[in-house]
């Protein structure tokens, strides 16, 4: 039997907006269209629910962001992911949509390979929420009936959000070649500065899986700022300041594995206080974000950028010193740095 097309809810006042991104995505999906942000949270609400709203942010009487929160305080839409569509002009305002509950944007004038790109990536993240989902509620039902179903259901679903996270990372990759790889490094020290600290087995595969997606938010990011070869300016810097709330919007989706979503939204925290998205300091910042922080800052100090080449080892060992109660927790830097067994100089065959 043909699987049953998604459904894809497209909301713009403008007619030729709709139309573009009608003919573009037809053949691949349902579309339905609304014109206005009432029209939309009626349709939204309704049996035939979208399985992904494209929605337009300027719209008169009811603006997108104010459509988006609608749709997420309300049980039966707030599950629908949200992408945004904006001009260019609007960079501004990502900020607020994030914080309004969308996933990701898509800009105009619309690059409809990318616009697919992303379209497909979230259906997909739907799907797999929607079926992990439906593996918790069978595991509910049946385990006053049979312990070792439960079970086997168990694992089912950790398997296959394994697999999903998996392929959330090679989505990263495809996007920007050195955070793939840069993200299988980070997991690895991570686990294990995790483990010297006193972390076991259920922990330390949590932990391991979330800092795998740490940067999962960079989907949203534009590549051209992602691959620029020279510093970036201010509003790109803010531009990719949005990649944490984008990657807990993602991954907060997601059933028996918080680190992820707490791991993606802290990770650039510092121990000052000086970092973002929140400004947290000290033992305010959770701990396994702390971890992935100093992992993630070791990495990409000592690995070949876009704008510069790796530093000498001795450069980064320095400055990860100099950064000891600034960026980083004290007690976790010294697990890293120093002991006999010294994590910093694992994994450089993997670079």
């Amino acid at each position: 039997m043909e699987e049953k097309k998604s459904r894809i809810l497209i909301v713009d006042d403008t007619p030729i907006n709709i139309k573009v991104l009608s003919d573009a995505l037809k053949d691949d999906y349902r579309i339905s269209v609304a014109q206005n942000g009432k029209k939309a949270l009626e349709i939204a609400g309704s049996a035939e629910k979208p399985d992904i709203i494209l929605l337009d942010v300027m719209m008169p009487e009811m603006d997108g962001y104010e459509v988006c929160r609608r749709l997420k305080a309300v049980p039966e839409t707030k599950k629908i992911p949200v992408i945004f569509v904006t001009a260019m002009s609007e960079e501004q305002d990502e900020a607020h949509g994030f914080e309004a509950g969308a996933v990701d944007y898509i800009t105009k004038p619309f690059s409809i390979p990318l616009a697919r790109q992303r379209i497909h990536l979230h259906i997909q993240l739907k799907k797999y929420s929607d079926s992990l989902e439906e593996l918790v509620n069978e595991q509910t039902a049946i385990i006053q009936q049979e312990r070792d179903v439960a079970v086997h259901l168990r694992m089912k679903a950790e398997s296959q959000l394994e697999e999903f996270l998996m392929v959330l990372a090679s989505a990263i990759e495809s996007k920007d070649p050195y955070t793939g790889r840069h993200v299988e490094r980070v997991a690895l020290f991570s686990r294990d500065l995790a483990a010297k600290y006193g972390m076991v087995d259920k922990e330390l595969k949590e932990l391991y899986l979330g800092a795998i997606v740490h940067d999962v938010g960079k989907i949203g990011i534009r590549e051209a700022v992602l691959s620029k070869p020279g510093k970036l300016d201010p509003d790109e810097f803010e531009h990719i300041k949005q990649h944490p709330l984008l990657g807990k919007n993602i991954l907060s989706k997601l059933k028996d594995i918080d680190y992820a979503y707490i791991i993606a939204y802290n990770h650039q925290e510092r121990w000052d206080g000086r970092g973002y998205p929140e400004g947290l300091s000290g033992t305010d910042i959770p701990l396994v974000a702390r971890i992935v922080t100093v992992a993630d800052y070791w990495d990409a100090i000592t690995s070949d950028r876009p704008y510069r080449q790796a530093m000498p080892l001795e450069d980064a060992i320095r400055i990860m010193g100099e950064e000891r109660g600034k960026a980083f927790d004290p007690e976790l830097l010294d697990l890293f740095m120093n002991g006999q067994d010294k994590i910093y100089l694992r994994y450089l065959d993997r670079r």
